[in-house]
Parts: C-alpha cells; sequence; structure tokens
C-alpha cells in the first residue's frame, strides 16, 4: 500500500512539476511581452522629450527674434523721433523772421 502511495505521489509531484514549468513559461513570455511594451513605452517618452527640448528651443530662438525686432523697432522710432524734432526746430528757426538790430536802422 505504501508503494502505491509513493508511486501516487510521484505522479502528482511529476503533474505539479509540469504545471509549474508551463506557468514558468507563461511568467516569462509575459515578462518578455512587458520589456517590450516598457521599452517602446521608453521610446515613445524619448522622442517626446526631444521634441519638448527642440521646441523649447525654438521658442527661445522666437522670443530672441522678436526681442531684436522690438529693439530695432525702438532705435527706428527713437531715429525718427529725433529726426522730426530737428526738422520742427530747424522750420521754426527759418520761418521767424530776423529783425534788424536798433543800431542798424537809419536815424
Amino acid at each position: 500500500i505504501s508503494l502505491q502511495q509513493a508511486e501516487k505521489t510521484r505522479e502528482d509531484l511529476i503533474k505539479n512539476l509540469a504545471t509549474l514549468r508551463i506557468n514558468l513559461q507563461q511568467m516569462e513570455l509575459d515578462k518578455e511581452i512587458k520589456q517590450v511594451e516598457l521599452n517602446d513605452i521608453r521610446n515613445v517618452l524619448d522622442e517626446k522629450l526631444r521634441e519638448n527640448s527642440s521646441l523649447k528651443k525654438e521658442k527661445m530662438n522666437f522670443i530672441e527674434k522678436l526681442s531684436e525686432l522690438e529693439r530695432e523697432r525702438q532705435e527706428q522710432q527713437s531715429i525718427f523721433q529725433t529726426s522730426h524734432r530737428q526738422s520742427s526746430q530747424d522750420e521754426e528757426k527759418s520761418s521767424t523772421p530776423t529783425t534788424p538790430i536798433e543800431k542798424d536802422k537809419p536815424d
């Protein structure tokens, strides 16, 4: 009887071992699939980071260009105002009649 029980226990252990091997193979396959998914996610994130970095560089270049254009606009406006003031002063000088000095007047 104990020989039969030992044989049955042995068969049960063999079945359990086969089941454990199948489970292990499935777990390894699942692990590989998860690793591939993780790598895909990592690649997408890396790409997004590169895009983000590129967009930040473009944004900085754009802001720099805008600042440069604003400086140029202010310089031109300043030049225009200075020129306009100068020409206004010149016009005032030429439109103001000169009066003769008292001693140049005939008596």
